[in-house]
């Protein structure tokens, strides 16, 4: 139930699990729950739709054969804290559209709010240890440093802040085979950047193009299920600031 002892909303579900078992249930209307299980160790998780309220810390409880464990009230937890910022580029140039999302370490929940056109955003979380991760368009923005994990106090408010860069370099090129010939095969490339960015692009008959942001980055391949290749190790891929292309030769 709420803290005010109201019934928690339609759609607040449990995700009851141990190593052997997992079962998923929703709340039945006045917020009660009744899941038959096996015996066993279980962790409790409960996942709110309520955008006011968070689950608690996740429950363990043991089932003996035969044993009905009464969990009794599980009281969700108010939102009182604030993760806030903004979304700039590298001159201090206000970006609206951006979607910025909060995952809280202990309950896995997540939220995500959409900066404004002056930048900001402000999501309202309860106590805890959140990562925190901006996810701008890869063909427009690559992020400075994509996921910061901050410490939200009770009734605190954590600034977090994040910097983008316009992605102006085009990094075109091919697939070879182990004897640095063209090898067509279809599937895509997978980019990671050294704060955290990832995204990716297609391969199409063994050519590829994406852009992005200065920064070093490991390129990797995805093939498709049939094909006659096995992707080989990443490629580091360095971008300076203001560069316009960048040529890409990964192997197979």
């Amino acid at each position: 139930e709420n803290p005010d002892g109201s019934a928690a909303k339609l759609g607040t579900f449990l995700n009851i699990h141990s190593n052997e078992q997992q079962y998923f249930r929703f709340i039945e209307r006045g917020g009660s729950f009744n899941v038959p299980v096996l015996s066993g160790n279980f962790a409790i998780d409960i996942v709110t739709v309520d955008p006011n309220y968070s689950a608690p810390e996740t429950l363990f409880v043991n089932v003996a054969t035969g044993e009905t464990a009464d969990l009794e009230t599980i009281k969700l937890v108010r939102d009182t804290g604030h993760v806030k910022g903004t979304v700039r580029d590298s001159d201090g140039v206000a970006i609206g559209g951006i979607p910025v999302t909060v995952n809280q370490e202990e309950t896995s929940n997540s939220q995500t709010a959409v900066t404004g056109i002056d930048a900001t955003y402000d999501i309202t979380v309860p106590s805890g240890k959140f990562i925190v991760t901006v996810q701008p368009n890869p063909a427009k923005y690559i992020a400075v440093v994509a996921t910061q994990t901050v410490a939200v106090a009770r009734d605190g408010t954590q600034p977090v802040d994040f910097t983008l860069e316009l992605a102006t370099t085009l990094v075109s090129g091919k697939v070879v085979d182990e004897k640095g010939k063209d090898a067509v095969v279809d599937g895509s490339v997978m980019v990671t950047g050294s704060e955290g960015q990832n995204f990716g692009g297609a391969i199409t008959q063994g050519k590829f193009s994406f852009s992005v942001g200065a920064g070093s980055y490991n390129v990797g391949l995805v093939l498709a299920p049939d094909s006659a290749y096995n992707a080989g190790s990443d490629t580091k891929l360095s971008v300076a600031r203001g560069e316009k292309t960048k040529t890409l030769t990964l192997k197979v």
